[in-house]
C-alpha cells in the first residue's frame, strides 16, 4: 500500500461550507474556526462562530455533517 503525502497549505485554499449559513468559506481566509467532537469547522463571520458554539447540534449531526435544514440566511449567519 502506498502512502499519500498531504500538503496542509494546499488544503487551506479548498472551500468548505460554513455549517451555520451555508456559505462557501476558504479556510485560510475564514473569519473564524471552531473544533467540535474532533471536527474542524470554518465560518464566514464571527456571528456564525458564536451561533455554532452556542448550539453545535443545531447545525451538525453526531458524525460532523451539516444538517440539511441548517440554512438560516444568505450568508453572514
Amino acid at each position: 500500500m502506498s502512502e499519500i503525502e498531504v500538503n496542509d497549505s494546499s488544503l487551506s485554499v479548498v472551500p468548505v461550507i460554513d455549517p451555520v449559513c451555508g456559505m462557501k468559506v476558504t479556510p485560510a481566509k475564514a473569519a473564524g474556526k471552531s473544533v467540535w467532537q474532533g471536527h474542524e469547522y470554518f465560518f464566514c463571520s464571527g456571528h456564525c462562530v458564536k451561533k455554532f458554539e452556542a448550539a453545535p447540534t443545531a447545525f451538525v449531526d453526531d458524525e460532523g455533517r451539516r444538517k440539511a435544514g441548517a440554512v438560516v440566511g444568505m450568508g453572514g449567519g
